[in-house]
């Protein structure tokens, strides 16, 4: 009797240990697919609804496995095997996602190609495995039936052992292993626990099985940290937000990529203040403002671009700037590899809109130049609600600037936008950047006019950036019947992806 209870007890055990490893595994899935895919609502889809047909198909053929070959050896060798194609995945995971990944289509960044290229890569990589993880629980629900026959009873204590180990998995893997060891190591723990799980299980029957611990074990220790393949990079790392370089070009020139990797999110060369980017153009907006010093706010400070160029080009105005970054790495990042240290900014490692909400000051000028998955501006700071709290938050001749992309002046994500903004500004300036696909909508409840800033009132390699700007600069007007963003309905993600598409058939 005695003997069964210790059984008993274990059973629990292992369904409190699947349960964790699930959730582990399933919580990093999206960050080990991030370098390749993103971290877009599309990844999470994908991750989330195959790790739910895989439980679904666990549980079922679980079921009939068990009534078949109900063994406690039979159960241990199930774990065993997932334990093993667990351990494989962050060895597999950039040969699969270059195999589910159509070069043709990289330099877009199409949703699609991110959905369909997760989709195949966690189908290959993660389902199998928790298929395996599945069939657990109604295993173990099996076995303890044979001596108990209260099996409400029995069934209900086994997912609610398994629920606790999931709820111990999402904690301990997202604050804890993630940040500390990173996603691959994490991945490979939770494997060797499941492997070590089943081996106890397994020692009565075989103490060879031990062997297959030890051959594994050093993996957890092999210099995984390199995750894609790039001659130029001179760092990478994860963080808590997405998988993160800085790649160094032959004339010096740096820049700082996210996930896949697509978009630069900043341009760094000691020898030249110019970027040739879309960043250029902001240095123009201090010229519009009369006083000679401004307190500047830009929200999405990553490398800090704007805020170096703006210390180089206005010159003859005392520049105060706050950065906010919610990825303190990339704070960190910015004051080794993007010159960001020494220069007086006020860096606040913060999420943009609550940074705003609860900032006491006043700024001249708030920059938005935020991004998630390349080409997604968080919903959040697109609605009326936010440029709303903008208003609040600038001086009375203040404004706003915020970088958006799309293929054209038509695309219903820039009118979208800018329509959000018109409803709270009363002037509003779009201007396409030269050769790329951003645009710097611009607004104020003064005057916007770069006619009167002249070649004297810039540095000389700013004047080309005036020129182009004074001749594609255009009104915007707010148009009642037209889309307005809300926090309670702004389709981005939706918006983003039409314009890609529309820009492909095109």
């Amino acid at each position: 009797m005695k003997k069964i209870k210790n059984q008993n007890k274990y059973l629990y055990f292992v369904a409190v240990i699947s349960g964790m490893v699930i959730m582990a595994v399933e919580m990093a899935a999206s960050r080990l697919l991030a370098p390749y895919f993103g971290t877009s609502i599309f990844v999470w889809t994908n991750v989330i609804g195959l790790v739910m047909l895989a439980l679904s198909l666990g549980y079922y053929f679980g079921g009939k496995l068990s009534d078949k070959y109900h063994s406690k050896t039979q159960l241990m060798q199930i774990i065993l095997l997932a334990s093993l194609l667990i351990i494989i995945i962050p060895l597999l995971v950039r040969p699969v996602a270059d195999l589910t990944t159509i070069d043709i289509f990289k330099a877009n960044v199409s949703s699609i190609i991110i959905l369909v290229g997760s989709f195949f890569s966690t189908l290959l990589l993660f389902v199998l495995p928790i298929l395996l993880l599945g069939m657990v629980s109604p295993y173990i629900i099996k076995l303890l039936s044979i001596t108990n026959e209260n099996i409400g009873n029995i069934s209900g204590s086994v997912f609610a052992f398994s629920t606790i180990g999931s709820i111990i998995g999402t904690f301990i893997s997202t604050i804890v292993l993630i940040p500390t060891i990173g996603t691959k190591r994490t991945i490979i723990a939770s494997a060797l626990t499941l492997m070590l799980l089943s081996i106890i299980g397994l020692l009565k029957k075989n103490k060879k099985y031990l062997l297959i611990f030890l051959i594994f074990f050093p993996v957890l220790f092999l210099n995984i940290y390199s995750i894609k393949s790039n001659a130029n990079a001179v760092y990478e790392t994860e963080s808590a937000y997405q998988y993160i370089q800085v790649i160094e070009q032959i004339d010096g020139t740096r820049h700082l990529l996210y996930n896949e990797g697509i978009g630069i999110n900043s341009v760094y060369n000691p020898n030249n203040n110019i970027s040739r980017y879309y960043y250029d153009y902001y240095n123009l907006l201090p010229e519009m403002l009369e006083k000679k010093e401004l307190d500047i706010l830009i929200i999405g400070f990553a490398g800090g671009t704007i805020a170096n160029q703006m210390k180089y080009f206005c010159e003859d105005k005392i520049i105060n700037i706050d950065g906010v970054e919610i990825d303190n790495e990339v704070i960190d990042i910015s004051k080794k590899y993007f010159d960001t240290n020494d220069k007086g900014f006020n860096i606040y490692n913060e999420e943009g809109r609550m940074f705003l909400k609860q900032a006491e000051k006043k700024y001249d000028l708030i920059i938005i130049d935020a991004y998630n998955n390349q080409l997604q501006i968080p919903f959040h700071l697109t609605t009326e609600e936010f440029f709303k709290l903008i208003e609040e938050k600038l001086h009375e001749k203040g404004m706003v600037a915020i970088n958006v992309n799309a293929e054209s002046e038509k695309s219903e994500l820039l009118l979208a936008i800018a329509n959000s903004i018109a409803y709270n500004f009363s002037n509003i300036m779009i201007t396409p950047i030269n050769f790329s696909f951003n645009y710097m909508i611009v607004g104020r409840n003064e005057k916007i006019n770069f006619d009167n800033i002249s070649n004297r009132d810039i540095r000389k390699e700013l004047i080309n950036t005036l020129k182009n700007t004074k001749d594609k600069s255009y009104n915007f007007k707010y148009e009642k019947n037209a889309l307005k963003l809300t926090d309670d309905k702004a389709p981005i993600e939706y918006l983003t992806d039409k314009m890609i598409f529309e820009y492909i058939n095109h």
